[in-house]
């Protein structure tokens, strides 16, 4: 697994996994940070009948310049700590990507 400024991420058939710590029912969906090895994702979505896995789906796909069907959460479907696999993209654009939107949040 390569870690880059706290960023956990692990290439994968077909694509790239990262953990995501979500935190529903924010006022916005926006990156909010790195959290052990995984990006904060403010979701305006409530945790019920997958909303909140949808809202994360579709802002990381835009985000990182995918397709909605390229992003995926594959673990932690019903938990705050999730497994999200992006097709499309290298470890290294993901890492580039996530952990600038993360330190615009936080600086």
């Amino acid at each position: 697994m390569k870690e880059k400024k706290g960023l956990d991420v692990t290439g994968a058939q077909g694509g790239v996994l990262f953990r995501v710590k979500a935190l529903p029912n924010s006022q916005r969906t926006e990156a909010a940070g790195l959290y052990g090895g995984a990006v904060k994702i403010r979701v305006n979505a409530a945790p019920e009948k997958g909303k909140a896995n949808r809202e994360i789906e579709s802002f990381l796909s835009g985000l990182l310049g995918l397709k909605k069907r390229e992003v995926e959460v594959i673990k932690g479907l019903s938990s705050r700590d999730k497994t999200v696999k992006a097709s499309g993209i290298s470890e290294t654009g993901l890492i580039k990507i996530l952990t600038e939107a993360a330190a615009d949040e936080n600086g």
